[in-house]
């Protein structure tokens, strides 16, 4: 499986990225690496990942950068 981020996808990672590096751009960058293979990994496995909630807000990922 491959994976394919629609353009607004890609515009609110990297809005997150800009987010998270106003306090730390060192660990803006490793998160938004850390998500992209994230993706990677589920395209791998898709069927690993069932269950519980199968979608993910940018204040999720903005809440997971931060803590």
């Amino acid at each position: 499986m491959r994976v394919v981020l629609s353009n607004q996808a890609e515009v609110d990672l990297e809005e997150i990225g800009d987010y998270i590096a106003a306090d730390n751009p060192v660990r803006a960058v490793s998160f938004v690496r850390e998500v992209r293979d994230h993706f990677q990994q589920i395209a791998k496995a898709p069927l690993a990942y069932t269950g519980g909630q199968s979608w993910v807000t940018a204040s999720d990922l903005v809440r997971m950068a931060t803590t």
